[in-house]
């Protein structure tokens, strides 16, 4: 092919398909779709940028490149509940001389305290 110019979606398919026979991934269900998709969910996974991942997808859109996105398991757990980063133990005994406190409510099992 040459310089400039673009593949046609019958060659991407077809060279897709032969790399996956060669690979011996055949028996599995892979498409130009699904390593697409994989890509762009394994660059967010690493830490690049949204307008990156749109670049490269060729995307018009950001909401575009926001399809391909997923809650993958490796960013669940990365997740850290906002009242684990508080110093103060909110479900413990409240502690009510630090008059300079803001007053909050957080419910803690089967009670509710303020703060």
């Amino acid at each position: 092919m040459g310089k400039g110019r673009r593949y046609s979606q019958r060659s991407i398919h077809k060279v897709v398909h032969n790399a996956i026979i060669k690979a011996g991934l055949d028996n599995k269900d892979y498409s130009v779709h699904t390593i697409r998709h994989s890509f762009a969910a394994h660059l967010v996974d690493n830490a690049t940028d949204l307008h990156t991942v749109k670049e490269l997808l060729g995307h018009n859109s950001l909401a575009t490149t926001m399809q391909y996105l997923h809650l993958s398991h490796k960013r669940m757990q990365g997740v850290v509940n906002p009242f684990d980063m508080l110093p103060i133990n909110v479900c413990g005994p409240l502690d009510h001389t630090n008059k300079e406190r803001l007053e909050f409510s957080v419910s803690c099992e089967s009670h509710e305290q303020s703060i």
